[in-house]
């Protein structure tokens, strides 16, 4: 939601919904307005809730459940992400992660509904799902520290790509058309080119943080020239060069708190972070006003 202009408070609250469990990973379907959030725990399931106010917003629409297909040693983390953008014929369909494999839901799908594909995209846990939206193509990324790309035209059998990080990846997003950017636990951020073949596959750029620090989640801004980063101990902004090269590192906060999570706000380019006491913070830039 837009906020932070004309005086306005950077942050309202607008609409809650109190649940049952606790989430793992949400994405927005826009194509249904609908927010799908996934959970783990004794009832692993992806949750649906309206984004449509007059249909009740956040109010729950129903659940896929995950437990039915889980396979074994799974873990109970699951991720989510729409494949609603980028044009297929599974735009009204969704993906999510359980343990080492994918699932693909029809997003009308009950709660007992079966995926209409499923996979092993690993063989470590799938720790990030990232749909592209310029393409039919799926990204994810493991705790052993894989990137796959797949292609959504066809069913998934082997990935297109795949690019190897030393540690966790905990965070993928398309920078442009044919860049990927990638965070792991090793302090990190590497840029893909997602067109460029190879063995071992090279990355564009690399950047990597002075204290070493695992990077928790990071998040390309509306404008594609600067990330946010969250480690264990600040929150710091990296400036792009050109969309595929990195500039020197200016902390925005450090040792006053420590968070978890992070997005830009598109409509006043605020940054969004969530620390790990509940509390949600935000930052902006005075100097572009």
């Amino acid at each position: 939601a837009s906020g932070g202009r004309d005086g306005e408070p950077s942050l309202q609250l607008m609409h809650s919904q109190v649940v049952d469990h606790q989430p793992t990973s949400m994405d927005a379907d826009h194509k249904t307005q609908l927010l799908l959030s996934a959970s783990g725990g004794a009832q692993c399931r992806v949750s649906l809730h309206a984004l449509n106010p007059e249909a009740g917003f956040l109010a729950p629409r129903r659940v896929v459940a995950l437990n039915n297909h889980m396979h074994a040693g799974a873990s109970a983390s699951p991720r989510v992400a729409s494949l609603s953008s980028g044009g297929s014929h599974l735009s009204s369909h969704f993906a999510a992660s359980l343990g080492a494999y994918l699932h693909i839901y029809d997003i009308g799908a009950s709660a007992s509904h079966s995926p209409l594909v499923a996979w092993k995209a690993d063989n470590a846990d799938v720790t990030v799902l990232h749909k592209s939206h310029h393409a039919a193509a799926l990204f994810s990324g493991s705790a052993k520290g894989t990137i796959h790309l797949w292609d959504l035209h066809q069913k998934p059998s082997k990935p297109v790509t795949t690019w190897t990080l030393p540690r966790k990846v905990t965070s993928l997003e398309m920078v442009t058309e044919h860049l990927l950017l990638s965070s792991s636990e090793d302090g990190q951020l590497v840029m893909w080119d997602v067109r460029k073949g190879g063995t071992p596959r090279k990355p564009v750029s690399r950047f990597q943080l002075n204290n070493g620090s695992p990077v928790r989640k990071c998040c390309v801004s509306p404008l594609r020239d600067s990330v946010a980063v969250v480690t264990p101990k600040e929150l710091l902004c990296v400036q792009l060069v050109s969309s595929s090269s990195f500039k020197p590192v200016a902390s925005i906060v450090s040792g006053q708190q420590v968070f978890v999570d992070v997005l830009w706000n598109t409509a006043t380019g605020e940054i969004v972070a969530t620390g790990d006491d509940g509390s949600v913070s935000v930052f902006r830039d005075f100097r572009s006003r």
